[in-house]
C-alpha cells in the first residue's frame, strides 16, 4: 500500500477495522475529481451528460473547483470548451437545473456522507 497519496503526496491513513488506505487531505485533486463524479452519477443526482470526461474537462479549465461550483454554471462556460457546442451546453445545463427538485436521499447520496 502507497504510504503517500500519488496525486497530493499526503500521508495516507488506513482507519482502524478497515482495509482500504485512504489519502484523507480534502483538497486532494483526485478525491475533488472523484467527488465530483460521484455527485453528478445516475445513482447521486443523475445529471445526465455530465459524465467523467466532462468533469475532468471542467475540472482542468478551472470552470468548478467543487460539486457546489456546478450550479453555478453557465452555458458559455460549457460552450467554449473543445467539442461542446451550444446545443450540448444547454443540455447540461438543463440537467444540472433539473437535478435541483431531486429529493433529499439523492443529495445526501451525491453527497458522499461516509457512515
Amino acid at each position: 500500500m502507497p504510504e503517500f497519496c500519488p496525486a497530493c503526496s499526503q500521508r495516507t491513513v488506513r482507519l482502524i477495522g478497515e482495509a482500504a488506505t485512504r489519502c484523507i487531505n480534502s483538497s486532494c485533486p483526485a478525491q475533488l475529481l472523484r467527488t465530483i463524479i460521484h455527485f453528478a452519477s445516475r445513482d447521486a443526482m443523475d445529471i445526465e451528460g455530465m459524465g467523467p470526461s466532462i468533469v475532468v474537462t471542467i475540472v482542468d479549465k478551472n470552470i468548478i473547483s467543487s460539486f457546489a461550483d456546478l450550479y453555478y454554471i453557465k452555458p458559455e462556460d460549457l460552450s467554449s470548451l473543445e467539442r461542446m457546442g451550444e446545443k450540448s451546453a444547454n443540455n447540461i445545463i438543463n440537467a444540472i437545473n433539473k437535478s435541483k427538485s431531486n429529493d433529499l436521499a439523492k443529495l445526501i447520496f451525491g453527497l458522499g456522507i461516509r457512515f
